[in-house]
């Protein structure tokens, strides 16, 4: 009953991609805000995460290793948490950074988990839900009251579907909605909404019968701000081994049913204005879109920019883009998204960030220096050869942090305990979870 994801799962393991030495072309994905202090940004990229302190006038980066996430198979969500901490939902639970991203440490209350999506509640910012699962077919929800200190069960395991994207309605609390899954054989597969009322504790089942036959998936993308019952979604379509979320639709009853309103390859976020009359999204092919009407109708505003994500930072957009073409990594729009001024290119993230030499950034990164150099067009600094072909191959930032069992701590320091505690193989854990979800699908 898992022939297909367990072949996807494989297709993606053999990927090795081009043009980096990680296995995929460099790019930022993902821009978060600390709710706290705007000035605080992180973007995930394809070597970690960059990190910027100053509102984005000035950027530093950290490694996918200090905190053992392998990046050409695990793009973590993450939120930024209590004292801008950094959360991550990744193959082995939720992992919390220190304030300054230097340390790397398991929530004790999900544990090892693997950790499928890590929200924020908009109505109640410090209430944060994880979507967890024990492989084969048992998800849960767990909830942390105090911005990701700590965790605890919140629903009762599911038996027989399998969550993904989870989404709290910002009008209304109790109604949460999460994408799902019944696997099986290409013709027998389901997808659905599950739409809840009491905040996540039970969920009613909403199929959604309405894919195209080169379509796998449905998934929630936002909800309306103003109206619990709007609800955007993507279709996924399988090209390569990667995942294309290709069509928009919008549900007017609460998922039900929905009706398409935009189509263009590779669509990224979502992003709805607090009135729930603009909505933007962008694609990485086709530019930058916006609705005036709740997201009925779609024009484009932009036709150069390839968008990878989109956030609201300050009231302006923020756009994460190839900087092949675009020549930028980061942009900013003051006008909806018609134009845009760049904030940073790869080039300029030149340092990594300032870490106790003896923490998981200080021991672990330095290390994968002549990797990341070359990901950011650098030149690897002082006494630094970066492989000019890319180091195509097994990517030395894909290894796990050592454990004193593989390469010794710097000299003076103890031996850590590595942020992974797991170790199950990761084409078994694929196959087996049949997530059918790549890197950026969600």
């Amino acid at each position: 009953m898992r022939t297909f994801g367990a072949s996807l799962a494989l297709a993606l393991l053999g990927f090795a991609g081009v043009a980096s030495a990680h296995g995929r072309p460099p790019a930022l994905y993902a821009l978060h805000v600390d709710r706290r202090d705007p000035s605080h940004l992180v973007a995930q990229a394809t070597w970690g995460f960059a990190v910027s302190r100053d509102g984005g006038a000035s950027w530093r980066w950290s490694c996918a290793a200090a905190l053992g996430v392998d990046p050409r198979f695990e793009d973590p969500r993450i939120v930024l948490g209590y004292e801008g901490r950094i959360l991550a939902a990744t193959y082995d639970g939720v992992l919390v950074s220190d304030a300054d991203g230097c340390l790397w440490a398991h929530d004790e209350g999900i544990g090892d988990r693997w950790t499928i999506d890590l929200r924020r509640d908009p109505s109640a910012p410090e209430r944060l839900f994880a979507v967890t699962t024990d492989v084969l077919d048992r998800d849960r929800l767990y909830v942390s009251e105090d911005e990701g200190r700590s965790f605890a069960p919140w629903s009762e395991p599911l038996d027989e579907v399998l969550l993904d994207a989870l989404f709290v309605a910002p009008s209304r609390p109790a109604r949460v909605y999460v994408s799902a899954d019944v696997p099986g054989l290409p013709a027998e597969r389901q997808t659905m909404v599950l739409r809840s009322d009491d905040g996540g504790r039970s969920f009613t089942r909403l199929p959604f019968t309405d894919l195209a036959e080169d379509e796998r998936a449905l998934r929630v993308r936002a909800v309306g701000a103003l109206d619990p019952e709007v609800v955007f979604a993507v279709a996924l379509r399988v090209v390569g081994t990667e995942l294309d979320a290709h069509r928009l639709l919008r549900s007017e009853d609460g998922g039900a049913t929905f009706e398409t309103v935009l189509r263009s390859e590779r669509l990224a976020d979502v992003l709805v204005s607090p009135d729930g009359e603009t909505v933007v999204t962008g694609s990485a092919t086709g530019g930058v879109f916006r609705s005036d009407d709740a997201g009925r109708t779609f024009a484009r505003v932009n036709e150069g920019l390839p968008v990878t994500c989109l956030a609201a930072v300050a009231g302006e957009l923020y756009a994460c883009t190839l900087e092949v073409p675009a020549g930028l990594a980061l942009a900013r729009s003051a006008d909806g998204g018609a134009s845009w001024e760049p904030i940073v290119r790869l080039s300029q993230i030149d340092r990594m960030i300032e870490c106790p030499r003896c923490s998981d950034v200080g021991a672990t990164c330095p290390s994968w220096q002549p990797d990341v150099a070359f990901d950011l067009g650098l030149d690897g600094g002082p006494g630094v050869t970066v492989d000019p072909d890319g180091g195509l191959g097994r990517p030395r930032d894909a290894s796990r942090p050592a454990e004193c069992d593989g390469a010794p701590p710097p000299a003076g320091c103890a031996c850590r305990t590595a942020a992974r505690v797991g170790g199950a193989p990761w084409g078994l854990l694929l196959a087996l979870r049949l997530r059918g979800r790549p890197r950026r699908a969600r």
